[in-house]
């Protein structure tokens, strides 16, 4: 399949080959069309592959099956290995490549299964960011290395959980995807020498990290192996921003470290330093007579002593006296109710309860009797209805026998 590819590239360039042999090719004469169109592809791919990629092939011959190893240089996900298993369809480039994400990952766009939320990636989509024959390869992977950059979508996310954790807690989202990547997304000697403490610092003039024989192996894996429970068991996770810095510094030496972030200060301390602070501020003289008359000045505070302050008395007299038909209607009104005094504490008015339940009494029975009433008119009604019938039948009667 890679003559096939060179014979291929060799063709568009113009170049002279061996028609016979070209003719006579098992692998141009089986290849299909998506092989051909790899082919076209791969050349332009190993091109403009990103510095922060690394295409591997597992079977020389499968070109359409290869993986991905993307390593962020910024970001939350910087400096963690993160490989993507790329098969492609028969029917491309109609369909789109079929991408999982092989290493366990904290991100809002990549589930717990691997599945991949890209738009590039999807067979039709309304915004027409899907999938078309007119894409390529090279998109899908500028695709899948944005996804640690400026594609990382939290709004449209495939790991709800994950995009949840962000916008409630950016810190503990941090925490959480430093810790998927400290478990599946570094190599193992890393993790090992990470997971027991050690404190290997490189020089201040290397860049890259001066590892003991003791946290290095003789004789590094030449895959990389994910490390087990056992590795990790002894990872405290009270130390657990401590034990990522040292995982820095065996990676990328101390020249390349951000500046570490200051620890953080509990209510208790705060409280501590806030006492102290007061403490000191009271052996100043000025602030020392300050807080000795703060109840003097709280009075200051109070908007109507500022009100009394500030109003002449003159004024004050005025303002009263502009008031004054009020305030007489208001001293006769108190007069009136004064006189009224001797008749509310009357006895009769001591029980106003009892009065008020006889009333209602009083007032349920004055209804049930204009039921009654009304009931005793229609019966009368009746009645005298029945009487003018019956005496109408008799005049009938007396008048027909008088005619015979």
């Amino acid at each position: 399949m890679l003559r096939l590819a060179e014979k291929i590239r060799k063709k568009q360039e113009g170049e002279a080959i061996n028609e016979s042999d070209f003719a006579s090719s098992p692998s141009l004469i089986n290849a299909s069309v998506r092989d051909k169109l790899l082919a076209q592809e791969i050349p332009e791919i190993k091109i403009n592959l990103p510095s922060t990629c690394k295409m591997t092939y597992p079977d020389p011959n499968k070109i359409h099956e290869f993986k991905l190893e993307i390593t962020p240089n910024e970001g939350i996900w910087q400096h963690g290995r993160f490989i993507f298993d790329f098969n492609i369809p028969e029917t491309y480039n109609h369909a789109p490549p079929v991408v999982k994400c092989l290493t366990k990952i904290w991100h809002p766009n990549i589930d717990e299964h691997g599945n991949v939320c890209l738009s590039i990636l999807r067979q039709a989509s309304l915004d027409l960011t899907g999938w078309t024959p007119t894409r390529k390869l090279m998109d899908v992977i500028w695709g899948l290395e944005s996804l640690f950059g400026d594609l990382c979508d939290f709004t449209d996310a495939l790991n709800v959980k994950a995009a949840e954790q962000y916008l409630q807690n950016k810190d503990a989202f941090i925490r959480t995807a430093r810790n998927f990547m400290l478990r599946y997304a570094f190599s193992a000697h890393c993790v090992r020498a990470l997971s027991t403490g050690a404190k290997t610092t490189p020089p201040p003039g290397s860049t890259k990290p001066a590892v003991s024989s003791k946290a290095v192996p003789a004789k590094a894996p030449t895959q990389p192996q994910q490390p087990s429970a056992q590795t990790l068991q002894p990872m405290n996770v009270d130390h657990f921003e401590e034990r990522v810095a040292e995982l820095e510094r065996l990676i990328l030496g101390v020249r390349n470290l951000a500046p570490q972030r200051p620890p953080k200060q509990t209510i208790s301390d705060m409280i501590a330093d806030a006492q102290k602070q007061v403490t000191l501020a009271e052996k100043q003289p000025k602030i020392k007579e300050i807080l000795n008359r703060m109840s003097e000045l709280s009075k200051y505070m109070d908007p109507n002593y500022l009100d009394d302050q500030a109003v002449a008395t003159t004024a004050k007299i005025n303002a009263i006296l502009s008031h004054e038909a009020e305030i007489r209607q208001t001293a006769q009104a108190l007069e009136a109710f004064q006189s009224l005094k001797d008749v509310l504490n009357n006895p009769a008015y001591s029980d106003l309860s009892a009065m008020r339940a006889k009333f209602a009494e009083m007032h349920q029975k004055h209804a049930e009797q204009e039921i009654q009433a009304n009931d005793f008119i229609d019966e009368s009604i009746e009645l005298l209805e029945a009487y003018a019938n019956a005496v109408s039948l008799h005049l009938l009667s007396f008048s027909l026998f008088h005619s015979f």
